[in-house]
């Protein structure tokens, strides 16, 4: 019976089936038995089949997010059908509100419902309606108790050591071929294939030498990516390295509990990884496109957001475009756009003001001193076995020489036995140029460090600009900036930390002109009493804000 207009002849049809899940598919619920049954119903009231049954495999009945049921809702649009044809209302849909909308459209199109388990779904009499309200709100309770006895099962999984989700990386869900009870039936392993490349993550992450980009790229080589071919993103790779599932602790809904499943990693390497990413917080910036000097470094003085960079096309003979640092709050902060050269020109000026004291400067040379020195010791030691080595092998070819001179070997014993010691002999003079390539790099990196100390803005100055990075990084935690210029800076914990034991001497770049004038007033009164054979006593003391 056509529920919109009772007296209208249903001649034309469609047939729609769902089913939740192929895994747990009953013979009764299957497609095919739905599809059957329709067909024995449209043959029962003679009626034609307009389309293939609709059909959507997989789908879960409480979204109205199903492509089979969208198709067919819009082929009832069009007009010419009749009726549709379901096994019972729990296939369109088992959520209340949408079961009765669906209804609703269709019976503004003049399309009846026939429900071949629930005859009143296709009445329109009150109490035929009142039935089939009832049943579709019973059909909206099966996956509300469904899903409150999934999270019962899951919680108890959880509570007895097991996690009751998807694998992360690094681990796979398996079938448990010999399980104690229904709780650890499906348990997770160590992923032979990608276990190995989720502890390489996590121990050069660990060494503090490499950043998400450049790990991305490394496991990239070795094969883990995205489906696409693509390095993992940032957040995927964080996600990672923050997740204590990897050490063997389980975290959910706020409960935490040591799992039975294999570690991959110690907690003290989780741990040193999370050390890393608070200092990489601190003094390391991320590779971008784009790479401004001071982007991650300035704030906005006014509103405390931080500031970005970009360039801005313009018309010169000189060049073609400008980079600008501004606010990233345009309303209602109003700070002014600054021009990235004068920006970095000003933070220039403020590493002017920054030295390590003498007593500092020596006690590190001190140390570097006694560092070179045992390395030199450890060198000497290793350069004196590689050359032993060496002597021994050309003594072993001198014999050979002189044993195949005397025709006591063949040529052919004597080229394959002297391309073998050739090979060992090149294997030692490649170590040995390693250990004097290595001894200059040490050498080098020592120095750096020793010009860093002792004059740190030509050292900056003279730097390339990812060690300028590592350099703002190491002495700056923030920046603040108005009106085109530095108002404020707030250093590092670890300046702060030399700071307060007097080991850095902070000074202000930024004084007004009056204490410049002081400044230079007192270093030249000496030398004007001198010349001058008169007294000079200042009378004004200003003390400069640092």
């Amino acid at each position: 019976m056509d529920t919109a207009n009772p007296d209208k002849q249903i001649k034309t049809c469609l047939i729609y089936v769902r089913i939740s899940d192929f895994g747990s598919v009953e013979d009764a619920l299957s497609p095919e038995v739905q599809i059957e049954i329709a067909q024995k119903e449209k043959e029962k009231r003679k009626l034609v089949l307009l389309e293939p049954p609709y059909q959507d495999l997989g789908k879960t009945g409480t979204t109205l997010d199903r492509p089979g049921l969208q198709n067919m809702l819009a082929r009832c649009m069009r007009g010419g059908v009749d009726a549709i044809i379901v096994q019972d209302t729990s296939r369109l849909s088992r959520n209340t509100a949408d079961y009765i909308a669906i209804k609703a459209m269709l019976q503004k199109e003049g399309v009846s419902l026939i429900s071949i388990n629930q005859p009143s779904a296709s009445k329109n009499d009150p109490y035929s309606s009142f039935v089939d309200e009832v049943i579709a709100a019973t059909n909206a309770l099966h996956p509300r108790v469904t899903s409150f006895k999934v999270k019962l099962t899951a919680n108890s999984k959880f509570n007895f050591g097991w996690y009751p989700g998807p694998a992360p990386i690094g681990y796979k869900n398996v079938k448990n071929n010999t399980p104690s009870c229904q709780l650890d039936r499906k348990i997770i392993v160590p992923d032979e294939k990608k276990d190995y490349l989720i502890k390489l993550l996590f121990k050069k992450y660990g060494t503090g030498q490499y950043n998400l980009f450049k790990l991305g790229k490394v496991l990239q080589k070795k094969g883990l990516t995205t489906k696409s071919g693509n390095p993992l993103a940032h957040s995927t790779l964080n996600q990672i390295l923050t997740n204590p599932f990897y050490y063997g602790l389980m975290r959910r809904n706020g409960t935490k509990k040591m799992g039975k499943h294999e570690p991959l990693i110690s907690k003290k390497l989780f741990n040193l990884c999370q050390l890393v990413a608070r200092k990489h917080a601190n003094f390391v910036t991320r590779e971008r496109k784009h790479d401004f000097l001071l982007r991650g470094l300035l704030f906005c003085d006014k509103c405390e957001q931080r500031y970005t960079a970009e360039w801005h096309n313009i018309n010169s003979r000189s060049r073609d475009k400008i980079a600008y640092y501004h606010c990233v709050k345009r309303t209602p902060c109003k700070s002014s756009y600054i021009e990235s050269k004068e920006m970095e020109r000003q933070v220039t000026e403020l590493l002017k003001g920054i030295k390590f004291t003498k007593g500092f400067t020596t006690k590190l040379t001190i140390q570097v001193m006694k560092y070179l020195k045992s390395l030199d010791r450890g060198r000497l030691k290793e350069r004196k076995a590689l050359n032993n080595k060496k002597t021994a092998f050309l003594v072993k070819r001198g014999r050979l020489e002189e044993n195949f001179l005397n025709g006591h070997i063949s040529a052919d014993a004597y080229n394959r036995m002297s391309a073998k010691l050739d090979i060992e002999i090149n294997k030692v003079g490649l170590k040995l140029l390693r250990l004097d390539k290595t001894h200059k790099l040490d050498f080098d990196l020592l120095k750096e460090v020793m010009q860093f100390t002792r004059d740190i803005p030509k050292t900056y100055s003279e730097a390339p600009d990812y060690l300028k990075k590592k350099y703002l990084g190491f002495f700056f935690q923030k920046v603040l900036v108005d009106d085109k210029k530095i108002k404020n800076v707030i250093y590092s914990p670890l300046i702060n930390e030399l700071n307060s034991s007097q080991q850095v001497i902070l000074r202000s770049n930024r004084l007004p002109e009056i204490y410049r004038l002081r400044n230079w007033f007192l270093e030249n009164i000496e030398a004007w009493k001198n010349a001058w054979d008169i007294t000079l006593q200042p009378t004004f003391d200003f003390s400069p804000t640092v």
